[in-house]
């Protein structure tokens, strides 16, 4: 007569004695594929009718023995008391495990096993581990209250992690810990999901999205959502209705498609808000519309595609150093002016102690690749002011040279600034030398008419003024008639000649007029020749700086 082989202990149904009427319960659903229900929610408590051990539990999920078979639909229980640990470790499974609603009294372990799908949907339980766990399926967390946090490190799960609903206090240490997970489909949290620890994800691998939309995440004072080097394909959403206090850290994260923080709240009591220097996002960076931030926001080193923000939300210190990007998606409904508060908002290291001119280059660039040109000509002219202001342009004579070549051709970008001032002291000086040919003060400089009759019936008569040089019937109709306004055009104007400045020119001498002391004749001269001698400077200073300019003689950023 045959005997029946060796079982190891809990393998087979003979090391369950006493089963409840809940444990026979489940012994025939598991057999016929169906749903062993004992009610709509988790057991306030323990009863005959609702208590199945969690040794049970794992007997069946094993596949239980011949007599007591499980359908492939696997463990299905709702509703269930579960006393004692339930140990699944390094068990390689054969059926699915789906415990809805249920309450366990002691820890979840199931490190090292490998299941083909796995819920807890609804569940109360303590301590969950699963480090290095492999399921073919989706893990379903949804609903779960657990107190002291889930572990799944270096887990495999082909389908979706999924903690919606959830609330994890994490009272030993983390709330989630993902470091180094590889999954399939996607992490979904939202749906009133809250964590009160961190939840890790360093050096995760998300083959989709990441989604904490509607979700609140307290570890005050400490990183709350730890994610540096993680790998997603999908998008990150990070906003709509997601509450975090806490640094937010995504450093050297690589992200497939969309960074959505909008519509979010990030409230730290340390250093940092976000970290995100280093990470990497093929998609639209989204920080439009953001509820609250405190904290420094670090974007340093990091590259993106579209940056979508409203840079009138920011109130926070940034770290722009090394942060690239192609777009800027809100272009249109922020103004250049914005832009450059924004850009104002680094830190003073980063605007003063050590100048980092590339944030303000990429805003330049990128402006420029959209063709907005006007606008990243106001954002290079206030990169060159800001640096004159971090003391980067030289000592004090370069420091007076940048601020003029700042107001007179807004450093290259706004060469006609030069022309409005060629245009403005053509006029003034024009005005000036009417007024100092009104009282006599312009002369002739030829010597021979200086030197002739002309010059006793022309030059100044004691009392009233009744002519001067330049209205004189007497001069020659072949001597160049003077006019004020030609006269300036003539002196401004370095490389044109209108015979103004060979023939007229101011009086700086003594004159008959001033014995009745109506007029300081000399001072009023010296007036007119400055005046004369600035034209003709100002003229070669502009006109070298215009040919420079324009030439592209000078490096504009």
């Amino acid at each position: 007569m045959a005997t029946a082989p060796k079982r190891a202990k809990g393998r087979s149904l003979k090391d369950f004695p006493n089963l409840t009427a809940a444990e026979k319960k489940l012994l025939k659903a598991c057999r016929e594929g169906e749903i062993a229900y004992f009610g709509e929610e988790r057991p306030k408590k323990r009863t005959a009718g609702n208590s199945v051990r969690a040794s049970l539990i794992r007997f069946l999920t094993l596949g239980g023995d011949e007599l007591n078979p499980v359908h492939e639909q696997g463990v299905r229980l709702q509703g269930a008391s579960i006393s004692g640990d339930l140990q699944l470790k390094a068990c390689i499974c054969s059926t699915p495990l789906f415990l809805w609603a249920c309450d366990f009294a002691s820890p979840i372990d199931l490190v090292d096993c490998q299941i083909s799908s796995l819920g807890f949907d609804g569940s109360n339980f303590g301590q969950f581990f699963a480090d290095r766990i492999q399921i073919n399926g989706s893990l379903f967390l949804r609903n779960v209250n657990s107190a002291a946090g889930v572990r799944l490190p270096g887990a495999r799960i082909a389908g979706d992690v999924c903690f919606g609903g959830s609330t994890i206090r994490g009272l030993l240490g983390d709330a989630i810990i993902g470091d180094g997970m590889e999954v399939g489909g996607n992490l979904l949290f939202g749906n009133g999901f809250e964590c009160q620890k961190a939840i890790r994800l360093v050096g995760s691998h998300i083959r989709g999205q990441i989604d904490l939309r509607d979700s609140k995440i307290q570890n005050q004072g400490k990183i709350a959502l730890f994610a540096d080097n993680a790998v997603v394909g999908g998008d990150v959403i990070l906003g709509k209705k997601l509450a975090i206090e806490g640094s937010t850290s995504l450093a050297g994260a690589q992200i497939g498609c969309d960074l959505d923080c909008s519509f979010g709240t990030f409230k730290s009591e340390t250093k940092f808000s976000f970290r995100f220097d280093g990470a990497r996002v093929a998609g639209t960076f989204n920080l439009s519309n953001i509820q609250e931030i405190v904290g420094i926001a670090d974007f340093a080193d990091m590259q993106i595609g579209t940056l979508h923000d409203d840079p009138r939300n920011w109130d926070v210190p940034l770290v722009l150093d090394g942060m690239r990007y192609l777009n800027f998606n809100a272009i249109h409904t922020a103004s250049v002016e914005q832009r450059i508060r924004w850009l104002l908002l680094q830190s003073s290291r980063d605007l003063i102690g050590n100048f980092c001119p590339q944030p303000w280059e990429q805003v330049i660039k990128v402006l420029r690749d959209m063709g907005h040109d006007a606008e990243a000509r106001k954002v290079a002219i206030a990169k060159q002011e800001q640096m004159r202001v971090a003391n980067k342009v030289g000592d004090f004579p370069l420091w007076q040279l940048h601020w003029l070549y700042g107001f007179f051709a807004g450093y290259g970008h706004e060469p006609l600034r030069a022309v409005s001032a060629l245009l403005y002291f053509w006029l003034c000086g024009a005005l000036a030398f009417q007024i100092a040919d009104s009282y006599g003060i312009m002369g002739p400089t030829s010597p021979i008419i200086n030197s002739s009759e002309i010059a006793h019936l022309c030059g100044p008569r004691k009392g009233n003024l009744e002519s001067t040089w330049t209205t004189c019937a007497a001069m020659p109709k072949e001597y160049t008639t003077f006019s004020a306004f030609w006269y300036s055009a003539d002196l401004i104007l370095p490389l044109v000649n209108l015979q103004q400045e060979a023939d007229w020119a101011p009086i700086v001498a003594r004159s008959e007029l001033e014995k009745d002391g109506s007029l300081d004749y000399i001072a009023l001269g010296v007036a007119t020749r400055l005046l004369m001698w600035f034209e003709i400077l100002f003229g070669w200073a502009a006109s070298l700086l215009l040919v420079a300019v324009l030439g592209n003689l000078v490096k504009k950023d």
